[in-house]
């Protein structure tokens, strides 16, 4: 029994830890898979997609300018005529020198009357000639829709551009975890030595309260620090459209190289090229320009034919029957239409076209200089942070060695606790330094690599 009772523990525990690293397993990302979660759940890219589709659309209506436009009508109704007295004009004679027709007005009585009435219509009607007006609308709208795409691709960028510094934000506020928990290591350490020198008489208690300051600033700087961990977490599933206080967490990224393959006068090309929002307003200037073009063929004519054939009748087969040749009437006729005055709304729309050309112009002017002062300040501090990596890879083996000469010093009584503390404490800032340089080398080469346009490629 007491075999069957533990087997059965066993068991149980066993389907514990398997459930538990399940549960692990489905809260551990990496990079990738944090970019793919955010691609898929983020609504402002949904919502950048459905604009992109909506003008598509708009390009088919633009279309239909340059197509016929055939239209049908059927009609059903009933003339209904109470019986009435009417006063009318009636034939009563003929002048005998004359010959014509004498009337004369008199009361008629009339019956009242119902009858029915069929119709059917269609017409068929083509602009001939708008002096460009319908296929500068169709140009007009195949530039806004490659802007929207354009905009689209700037939403996609933008996305992943915060998901991956949110993810080297994470990673870095976790090894700074690591340095910080060193810190109180080694500040623990040295409150016991300290302790233990008291106990011996070789030191002052004085040492012993400046040692546990020391200890207790490090664990404050931990607990701060893990903090900002918790912070990082939520912020990430937020952007990757989880809820903030779920469990996650990150796998590791180490890169190939950071430093940028090229030099700024090519990444500068490269953004001024690729950036997908610089497209955008370039798109946006071109359907400007035509916009412009549009109101200007607003004040001329236009030339255009029209078709129409109609079917009417008092009997429904009369109407609705095969034999076409009867019954019908048939309009045909090419109309020339010239605005010659409409309250000055031509003039009125050309200036607001004209104006909005010239705010696409500068926003298209303004944004290459942004969008270059981007690629710089990302390109400098990209150099800056790989030059101080590399600096501080010396500064941590001086911090290091200082630490251990101090505390040697110390111990033999050469030296004092503060200078214990100093190199403890600028070891613990060289740790830090080099672990922010390094993520923050990321975080730059991604800002890069948007303003260049090359992210998600």
């Amino acid at each position: 029994m007491r075999r069957a009772k533990l087997l059965a523990f066993v068991v149980l525990l066993a389907f514990a830890a398997q459930a538990a690293a399940q549960e692990s397993k489905s809260n551990l990302f990496s990079l990738d898979d944090c970019v793919r979660l955010a691609l898929k759940n983020n609504p402002t890219l949904k919502n950048a997609r459905r604009n992109v589709n909506l003008a598509e659309t708009n390009v088919v209506t633009a279309r239909s300018g340059i197509l016929p436009r055939l239209n049908s009508s059927f009609s059903f109704g009933k003339y209904i005529s109470g019986p009435r007295v009417r006063l009318m004009d009636v034939p009563v004679g003929i002048d005998p020198l004359t010959r014509a027709i004498k009337y004369e007005q008199r009361e008629i009585v009339q019956a009242s009357v119902e009858r029915n009435s069929y119709g059917a219509r269609l017409t068929l009607n083509q602009t001939l000639f708008d002096f460009g007006q319908s296929w500068f609308r169709i140009s007009q709208a195949r530039a806004n829709a490659t802007a929207a795409e354009d905009e689209y691709r700037n939403t996609e960028q933008s996305v992943i551009l915060d998901v991956r510094q949110k993810y080297f934000e994470l990673l870095k506020a976790e090894k700074l975890v690591d340095v910080y928990q060193k810190a109180v290591e080694a500040a623990q350490r040295q409150l016991e030595r300290t302790e233990a020198m008291y106990k011996l008489g070789s030191v002052a208690q004085a040492d012993v309260y400046k040692a546990r300051v020391n200890l207790g600033q490090s664990k404050i700087n931990l607990i701060n620090q893990k903090n900002l961990v918790e912070i990082s977490k939520a912020n990430l599933n937020t952007v990757l459209g989880r809820d903030p206080t779920e469990p996650i967490e990150i796998m590791d990224f180490q890169p190939e190289e950071t430093a940028p393959p090229y030099t700024f006068e090519e990444a500068a090309r490269i953004a001024l090229k690729n950036n997908p929002e610089l497209r955008s307003l370039e798109s946006k200037l071109q359907a400007s320009r035509v916009g412009v073009r549009i109101a200007k063929s607003n004040f001329l004519p236009s030339l255009g034919l029209s078709v129409s054939y109609n079917r009417d009748n008092e009997f429904f087969d009369k109407v609705f029957t095969t034999k076409l040749q009867n019954d019908y009437n048939v309009v045909m006729g090419v109309s020339l239409s010239f605005n010659l005055f409409n309250g000055f709304a031509d003039k009125a729309d050309l200036d607001r076209q004209y104006t909005s050309y010239r705010i696409a112009e500068e926003n298209l002017e303004n944004r290459k200089r942004t969008l270059l002062a981007e690629v710089k300040r990302a390109y400098i501090n990209l150099q800056a942070y790989e030059e101080i990596a590399n600096i501080n890879k010396d500064n941590l083996k001086s911090a290091e060695e200082d630490l251990r000469l101090a505390e040697e010093r110390y111990k033999l009584g050469s030296g004092t606790l503060l200078e214990v503390i100093d190199a403890q404490l600028a070891l613990t800032r060289a740790r830090a330094t080099y672990v922010s340089s390094m993520y923050d080398a990321l975080i730059a080469r991604t800002q890069l690599e948007a303003a260049m346009g090359r992210l998600g490629q």
